[in-house]
């Protein structure tokens, strides 16, 4: 099911499997989540590592993330056991979350709300129809990418469901539903849609609709369903949120028939329909030419990804796969690099190297193979990610290399699983919110400090000596406040 045991030191984790381990940027009682470098993409990922007293709800967790595949959700790359943690590797998301946005932006108009709400009502209609309850909607689990694409994250409290309802008393009570609040056995589905209600009503005020200065009050008011309407707010927006924050879970509606909303649907093309996952099919070719590139097997990149192993080959497959969606137009190439000197490998370089399952014995990544993106001579092969006749644009111009020389954006220290405080007291589990480090990680050594260096100037080369013109700018929405009637 995972990856091979690997050797592990608890005080000197600075790499596990193929990613050097940063910034911490969340911390809780069972888990930490940390920014990370994927050594042979130079990809920005975050890892959520968990210690074994919290298996039970990483196995759940785990479960849930496999049966996902849906743009507004979160990826999961790759999961790794060590002695005594898990490791969840999972798509990096630039942007920050939905609450940070609205501290700085303040509340969004209608048009804004609605733009995200549906990508959160679409992200989470899909959970449910794949049997998945969420059970922890809120803003601070939502998150933005650079060109506010949403993605759903923080699958710690998700469960698999069929008709049965649940009785665990989780998630954020100002966010919980009236049911979960008096203790009573609830349908997931429904307490999601409530959640979703909350979340949209905070979205268009800055403020949630049930507030309160202790768990009485707040529990009061959430069970009396009552909360003010602000005056701005328009008749159709109204309707919804009457719908969504039904105090009775029996008429509160599915999120089938939240997606046939009027309000859902002003101004679009198409009524917002349940997604349709796309088949797996085979695999790409581009993709799969790189990883030979790299080292790996064919067959081996066949059976990793059709059986959807989440191991370190189906890992490097689905980071190559998303910098190809993010780059089009770019000419990637690898280059092997010498394996390096073992004797001057520190301690702290071995910790996380993964153990071939067969021998027990750690595996090296194929002659230290690292992926470069350079300008080949003319003579050469080069594999592109759009067709020629067709990479007139570059949007992945908007890329930046890190101190590190990996692939980054402006970022305000986010993470695809959230490792955020819960609002209210009451809550299953005792996270708390960890805030970025500032400082930069200690250089791990010598040859892979120079590695990183000549990665980061071929790059800059190629950026500069590129026909595809400069970066485009990063459009921003334009914010407009909704003057009261």
């Amino acid at each position: 099911m995972f990856n091979a045991f690997a050797a592990h030191s608890a005080n000197k984790e600075r790499f596990i499997g193929d990613y050097l381990l940063l910034d911490t940027i969340g911390k809780g009682c069972f888990a930490k989540v940390r920014l990370a470098q994927h050594l042979l993409t130079r990809a920005q990922v975050v890892v959520k590592a968990i210690r074994r007293q919290g298996i039970s709800r990483f196995f759940q967790e785990v479960r849930c993330f496999k049966k996902l595949n849906h743009p507004n959700i979160t990826k999961l790359f790759e999961v790794i056991a060590t002695q005594d943690k898990f490791f969840l590797v999972m798509e990096h998301v630039s942007g920050g979350d939905l609450l940070e946005y609205l501290e700085k932006y303040g509340q969004m108009n209608e048009g804004e709300a609605r733009a995200v709400f549906r990508q959160v009502v679409s992200a989470v209609q899909y959970c449910h129809q794949r049997g998945i309850v969420h059970r922890d909607l809120k803003p601070e689990n939502i998150l933005v990418d650079s060109d506010m694409t949403i993605k759903l994250a923080d699958f710690g409290f998700s469960r698999e469901v069929s008709n049965d309802k649940q009785s665990t008393f989780c998630g954020t009570i100002r966010y919980s539903a009236p049911e979960i609040l008096q203790r009573q056995t609830y349908d997931g589905r429904k307490t999601d849609v409530w959640s979703l209600g909350v979340v949209l009503y905070r979205m268009l005020t800055g403020v949630v609709p049930f507030a309160g200065d202790n768990f009485v009050n707040v529990k009061r008011q959430i069970i009396s369903g009552h909360y003010h309407v602000p005056h701005f707010m328009s008749r159709e927006v109204q309707k919804l949120l009457r719908k969504l924050l039904t105090v009775n879970p029996n008429r509160r509606p599915t999120l089938e028939d939240v997606m046939k909303d009027p309000w859902l649907n002003k101004g679009q093309k198409e009524t917002l329909r349940p997604y349709s996952e796309l088949p797996w099919g085979d695999l790409d070719p581009q993709v799969t030419e790189m990883m030979q590139s790299l080292g790996f097997k064919q067959d081996d990149i066949q059976e990793s990804v059709t059986q959807r192993k989440f191991d370190r080959v189906m890992g490097t497959y689905l980071i190559l796969r998303l910098m190809k969606t993010k780059m089009p137009g770019r000419t990637i190439r690898v280059r092997p690099y010498p394996s390096p000197d073992t004797s001057s490998t520190s301690s702290s370089q071995e910790v996380g190297q993964p153990f071939d399952e067969k021998t027990k014995e750690p595996s090296v990544p194929p002659n230290c193979l690292r992926l470069r993106v350079t300008t080949p001579p003319p003579n050469l092969e080069t594999m592109t990610t759009t067709p020629p006749e067709h990479s007139t644009d570059t949007p992945s111009a908007d890329l930046q290399l890190g101190s590190a020389g990996s692939p980054s954006t402006q970022s305000s220290g986010s993470t695809s699983s959230g490792g955020g405080a819960p609002e209210g007291a009451a809550h299953e589990s005792c996270r708390q919110a960890g805030q970025p480090e500032r400082g930069t990680p200690t250089s791990p050594s010598g040859h892979i400090q120079a590695r990183q260096g000549m990665a980061r100037r071929a790059f800059q080369f190629f950026l500069r000596c590129t026909c595809c013109g400069p970066s485009p700018k990063k459009k921003h929405l334009k914010r407009t406040k909704v003057k009261p009637v």
